[in-house]
């Protein structure tokens, strides 16, 4: 397994910076000594951490913890920023921690202790977030190659910036409502491809349709349609790269009643079809 380390290309001698790429390239498995922050501009990639697999798509933030294991593969069409941070960012005494959520234990992040879900890896930002984010990664890539006053500071100001906003969206959902947050969201995830109703899921969390969508689309920035489709579509996703399923097979098998919903959906979140996402894949992977 191979291991990047600080004499390799992706780093620089600075504790966090941030690399943009116009054109994705496969990265075989290797191991994390630093925290990296994938955000997505365009196209699609499909990520392996720790064994477990991601589907990321324009507008997804993905977290990979120091000590990961990651590798992922991508379309032609694959734009990106990484946002790394290396240990001596975190702490002054690398020796004192073993991943990025120790952070957490410090006086400025104690407002967000108890509501980070760690398994929480790949969140999706709205129109709005991705605007604010996206100049966020402006300001660092101008800045980082310059030679201004408070460089520094202002750097690091703004990498706390960016871990802060993770972090917010990786926040449990609805924890401040009850405690039905992550069990409800791993539940969908789990029964994604089962017909799910917006009625008997609300009457379950002892909450009116009403009042739960507008609860859900608060804490996780979708509505409950949108969040279901999206996890329909991550099923789609790995049924595609590891299966040679037909697409109506795959459609059907990842829950989707409506082949046109299917088609739309797909070419919104990942900008091609079924097909070309599979040749994609296939075609990085070779």
């Amino acid at each position: 397994m191979a291991v990047f380390n600080r004499n390799n290309k992706y780093f620089t001698d600075q504790s966090c910076y941030i690399t943009k790429a116009t054109r994705g390239v496969n990265t075989p498995l290797h191991t994390h000594d630093f925290l990296e922050i994938v955000y997505v501009f365009s196209g699609n990639s499909l990520h392996t951490v720790n064994g477990m697999q991601y589907a990321a798509s324009a507008g997804d933030l993905l977290f990979i913890d120091l000590g990961c294991t990651h590798s992922f593969t991508c379309g032609k069409r694959f734009s990106y920023a990484n946002i790394i941070l290396k240990p001596e960012f975190i702490s002054r005494e690398p020796q004192g921690f073993n991943n990025a959520f120790s952070l957490l234990q410090l006086d400025d992040f104690k407002d967000l202790r108890h509501v980070v879900d760690p398994s929480n890896r790949l969140v999706h930002l709205s129109p709005e977030e991705s605007e604010l984010f996206e100049g966020f990664i402006k300001l660092v890539l101008s800045e980082q190659n310059a030679n201004n006053g408070g460089k520094e500071l202002l750097l690091r100001s703004v990498f706390n910036a960016l871990l802060i906003f993770t972090f917010r969206k990786m926040a449990l959902p609805m924890k401040e409502e009850g405690e039905i947050g992550v069990q409800l969201l791993d539940y969908l995830k789990a029964n994604c491809t089962q017909r799910l109703s917006l009625e008997k899921i609300s009457a379950d969390c002892h909450y009116s349709p009403a009042h739960f969508s507008r609860l859900f689309k608060k804490y996780t920035g979708q509505t409950f349609t949108q969040y279901v489709t999206s996890c329909r579509l991550d099923v789609a996703c790995r049924l595609l790269c590891e299966t040679e399923m037909s697409v109506d097979e795959i459609c059907s098998e990842s829950g989707f009643t409506n082949r046109t919903k299917f088609f739309t959906s797909f070419e919104e979140k990942f900008g091609c079809t079924p097909l070309k996402y599979r040749k994609s894949i296939k075609n990085n992977v070779e």
